[in-house]
């Protein structure tokens, strides 16, 4: 399906990770790196890393990912992305997801894409939601099933994670998991469309043609409506 191929996988692993109230060196840390001073952002957390601090881990596994700061090195992401993931970091442990899915670094393995993954979602993480959206809708490492699918790419949309709404639309639009309903597939659309995923503009232009105005009318009030809920 074009829609899950569009899915950016490394999106996920070169986003700037959202600060996190741990205070003191990490949170120092990420104000470096944010002010392109990786090297610094790299002594800080190092600093914690070695103390244990999942958090300072996955921040760790990111500038070695990339090579910010450090020489790039994979192995070294990997070893900091698993210290992170097992000590139960939700970010960490999406990206250990992502690295599985991607085979970079290590062999492609499915199943534990969709075990990362699934610690990820469980715990909120709107990411690894996505990317347990696409392996259902895949197949990859579960049984593949449009409903699984439809659900976790709703629970992610709700969230706010632009893809998982483009996904979800394009769901509506065709009938996959859910009952079709262009209404409600416009509606997602628009709001993956203000969330940044330029890819919706030309579903979103497509959907609109086939519509009534008043078809139109009320998805735009069903897209309010979801707003004020993803707001709250």
């Amino acid at each position: 399906m074009r829609f899950l191929s569009q899915f950016t996988i490394l999106l996920l692993l070169l986003a700037v990770l959202a600060p996190v109230a741990f205070g003191g060196d990490v949170e120092d840390g990420l104000a470096a790196a944010e002010s392109g001073d990786f090297k610094t952002a790299h002594s800080l957390w190092l600093a914690e890393a070695e103390k244990g601090n999942p958090v300072a881990q996955g921040y760790l596994g990111i500038l070695y990912l990339k090579g910010q700061g450090v020489a790039k090195d994979e192995q070294q992401a990997l070893k900091w992305f698993r210290s992170a993931a097992d000590g139960g970091d939700a970010t960490a442990q999406a990206n250990l997801g992502a690295l599985y899915l991607l085979g970079q670094s290590v062999e492609i393995d499915y199943d534990k894409a969709v075990h990362w993954f699934r610690l990820a979602g469980n715990q909120g993480d709107p990411n690894a939601q996505s990317y347990l959206g696409v392996m259902y809708a895949r197949g990859q490492g579960v049984q593949q099933s449009d409903a699984q699918a439809a659900k976790w790419f709703l629970v992610a949309a709700r969230r706010g994670d632009a893809k998982a709404q483009l996904s979800l639309g394009v769901m509506y639009d065709v009938g996959r998991g859910v009952a079709q309903n262009p209404v409600v597939a416009c509606a997602w659309y628009s709001l993956a469309l203000e969330n940044g995923e330029a890819a919706a503009q030309r579903a979103l232009e497509a959907i609109k043609k086939k519509m009534t105005e008043v078809e139109i009318e009320i998805s735009e009030q069903i897209s309010e409506q979801l707003r004020m809920d993803i707001g709250r």
